[in-house]
């Protein structure tokens, strides 16, 4: 048990560093310079296949890669945000505690739920703006 949370604690902060990276300023500033060095540098190689397969082959690995990164920030940050959700709607003594775990129905009970919710709010009158 030890040894899988150590691994889970590791792969997490590694894809959390490399996920922020990725997205920072130098990373993008530096893509765009790879990009450049390489466009330029054509002529000097006649523009051989070699010279298109070594920014074809990088940038294959690197999107490869990336999506799955890219999915498992998403899978993060979509839990957060369910727990977040699920937080306001059981502390509210009003909510529909039924809506708690919702993401978890099929898209069928889905649309049921948005149609019911749908017809709730165009019955409601609107409310009329505060004046002060």
């Amino acid at each position: 048990m030890t040894t899988k949370r150590h691994t889970h604690s590791f792969i997490e902060k590694i894809s959390g560093s490399i996920t922020k990276a990725s997205g920072s300023n130098l990373v993008i500033v530096a893509s765009f310079i790879f990009v450049l060095v390489w466009i330029i540098s054509g002529p000097f190689f006649n523009f051989s296949q070699n010279w298109l397969q070594i920014v074809n082959t990088f940038s294959s690995i690197v999107t490869f890669l990336m999506v799955f990164l890219i999915q498992k920030a998403q899978n993060k940050d979509y839990l957060a945000i369910q727990i977040k959700l699920n937080e306001l709607l059981s502390s509210h003594e009003l909510a529909n505690n039924q809506m708690v775990n919702v993401e978890n129905k099929s898209e069928e009970e889905l649309e049921f739920i948005n149609e019911k919710y749908s017809k709730i709010g165009a019955a409601r009158k609107p409310r009329s703006p505060k004046t002060d």
